[in-house]
């Protein structure tokens, strides 16, 4: 289902209630609104970032683990600066998050043994951010 924040001012609320909750690092209500399926996870701001982006910018792995368990989080998206959630992942050190995407990405091309290598890429990354 394609998400159209500009036509529903509720999701649109609900995605501003979500990425106000994440710079406050409150993980649980940023849960508690994810799981009310009002929110546009694959939303951008002005900047081009995600909501999942900004998860794992604010180290919040349990938010954007619920983020890209809705099949809409769009972890493919480029933000201005040429960042995606992956990458962000990488920095904040979330290893869990980063996997995930990784894995999750495989699993969509349909290419697993052909992903093995960014799965080694992204465990040297993670190991770096130690």
């Amino acid at each position: 289902m394609e998400c159209i924040v500009d036509k529903d001012m509720e999701r649109r609320n609900m995605n501003e209630e979500l990425r106000s909750a994440i710079r406050a690092n409150d993980n649980a209500k940023a849960i508690e609104i994810i799981a009310t399926g009002k929110v546009c996870p694959e939303q951008a701001d002005d900047n081009r970032t995600t909501i999942l982006m900004l998860a794992c910018v604010f180290s919040l792995s349990d938010v954007a683990l619920a983020l890209i368990a809705t099949g809409e989080s769009h972890p493919e998206q480029v933000d201005n600066d040429g960042n995606t959630a992956l990458m962000f992942a990488c920095k904040t050190g979330l290893s869990e998050v980063a996997m995930t995407l990784v894995i999750q990405r495989c699993i969509d091309s349909g290419e697993i043994l052909e992903c093995l290598d960014d799965v080694w890429k992204v465990i040297i990354e993670l190991d770096k951010q130690r």
